[in-house]
């Protein structure tokens, strides 16, 4: 049985819902895995940073098929991109960047702070091989989605609808030719991960959900291969480690979530799972969330510790813990006072008539 999508603008709360739970990952990942005295084994972050870049492919996919056809489609959509992401994410750093100058936070001159208000540090880190400020760390994802908003809308506008899935799978095996070329001639991992080249598989497989729901077909009954999927990612990094997992392991976590995202948006019954108050919070406040929580942990322990955020003592694991409700307290103040606000603003600009197809010249009469 085909299942028709209907493409609308309103939110899809399960899918909020799956943002909060990869919101939820990264806060985890970050203050109890990935500093000194953690537990390794819940450094999932990884998938929620792939779990996000499908996400924003699907959705930005589904508005420029459901918009596309708009005569202001262009200039409508970046200027609601601007005033959803920039506002917030410009305070955020500004006040990240005083608060540590302040407190005396490290710098890291190879990864300038005014790049990641242009957007390019994830360029810097992939030239310098590393991450720069620790504390900024989770902010080379947005340099990627930033620089892949400019070029998503054409790759779907310009390309015949049925070229659409053969060129996102040339996308997908570029990406993965890039890594694969990025890791033979040496390159630091950060230019393997975080650029936009070497993870524009993860965003056209987003892209390609978004084609594939457009075009009918039932993916409900079909999460078997989402299944698949992540048992193929977990047997490479099994057998062949990190490497494997840094060359394809990405693409089918990415596959696997795509599927997996496809059947929650057509009513399966797993979106019920997502479709929580719980998790639906944490997806609307997801963005301050992402944004705040390693400021916050690391002024804290700056301030009471005067020390690099671990988990190596009690005190440690207290101020690591108490960060976890003043970056709640403080990101709900920047949803609410903030984005929301400045959000809504930008949707009040209007999508346009629909664009007038091209009319076949005629032949005028001329007497005499």
């Amino acid at each position: 049985m085909s299942v028709s999508v209907d493409f609308t603008s309103r939110r899809d709360p399960a899918l909020d819902g799956f943002r909060g739970l990869m919101t939820l990952l990264v806060l985890i990942s970050h203050y109890f895995a990935e500093i000194r005295g953690g537990f390794p084994r819940a450094a999932l972050g990884f998938v929620a940073v792939d779990g996000f870049f499908v996400l924003s492919g699907l959705l930005v996919g589904r508005l420029v098929l459901e918009k596309g056809v708009a005569s202001n489609f262009m200039a409508v959509f970046y200027l609601r991109r601007v005033f959803r992401t920039f506002p917030i994410y410009f305070v955020c750093l500004a006040l990240g960047l005083a608060a540590a100058a302040w407190v005396g936070l490290p710098g890291d001159e190879r990864v300038p702070a005014w790049s990641y208000f242009a957007f390019v540090n994830n360029i810097y880190s992939a030239t310098a091989g590393d991450i720069g400020r620790e504390w900024l760390s989770p902010n080379w994802t947005m340099a990627v989605e930033e620089q892949f908003y400019l070029i998503a809308p054409a790759l779907l506008l310009f390309t015949p609808r049925r070229a659409r899935l053969p060129m996102l799978a040339g996308v997908i095996a570029f990406a993965i030719v890039s890594r694969a070329a990025l890791m033979g001639l040496g390159a630091s991992g950060e230019a393997s991960t975080m650029l936009l080249v070497s993870r524009a598989d993860c965003l056209a497989i987003g892209l390609g959900a978004a084609v594939l729901l457009n075009g009918g077909g039932d993916w409900r009954g079909r999460l078997w291969l989402s299944l698949a999927f992540t048992l193929a990612a977990l047997a490479l990094g099994v057998a062949f480690g990190a490497p494997a997992m840094t060359l394809v392991g990405h693409t089918l976590i990415c596959a696997a979530v795509a599927v997996y995202l496809m059947a929650v948006a057509q009513g399966a019954p797993e979106r019920k799972s997502l479709d929580t108050r719980f998790l639906c919070y944490f997806g609307e406040t997801s963005y301050a969330v992402y944004l705040t929580h390693m400021p916050v942990l690391w002024l804290a322990h700056a301030l009471v510790r005067h020390a690099a955020p671990a988990l190596d003592s009690a005190a440690g694991l207290m101020v690591t813990l108490a960060c976890m409700p003043i970056t709640f307290a403080l990101a709900h103040g920047l949803s609410r006072h903030v984005e929301a606000p400045i959000t809504a603003f930008g949707r009040s600009f209007r999508w346009g008539p629909p664009r007038q197809a091209a009319q076949p010249a005629t032949r005028t009469a001329v007497s005499g």
